[in-house]
């Protein structure tokens, strides 16, 4: 999940900080114990970001998921077969607009 550096450092720091205990050499354990504490630390943030990466994906495919039901769904509303009703007030409304805009309304 990490790179590789940092599972390089880990070891290594792992290493020293073994080698320092084995001889005795604080500055070196220290050493060892500050790179590989370092490495982990890089380690786990990067598994951390992937994480909210991973999430933040999933949430955009939900959302596309989302918008397609809902565009599928306009899709049929707009052919579906109209009733008797819709097509009454459809001729309706388009016989307003006719007397409108043939000045015929005024005439009457």
């Amino acid at each position: 999940m990490g790179t590789i550096k940092d599972e390089k450092d880990k070891l290594v720091g792992g290493a020293k900080e073994k080698f320092g205990e084995l001889t005795k050499n604080e500055e070196l354990s220290e050493e060892g114990k500050s790179q590989k504490e370092d490495a982990e630390k890089n380690l786990e943030q990067r598994k951390k970001r992937i994480e909210e990466l991973e999430n933040l994906h999933d949430e955009k495919q939900a959302n596309i998921q989302d918008g397609t039901k809902d565009q599928v769904g306009r899709d049929l509303k707009e052919h579906a077969v109209p009733t008797e009703e819709d097509l009454k007030n459809k001729d309706r409304l388009e016989e307003e607009r006719l007397k409108h805009y043939t000045g015929i309304e005024e005439k009457l």
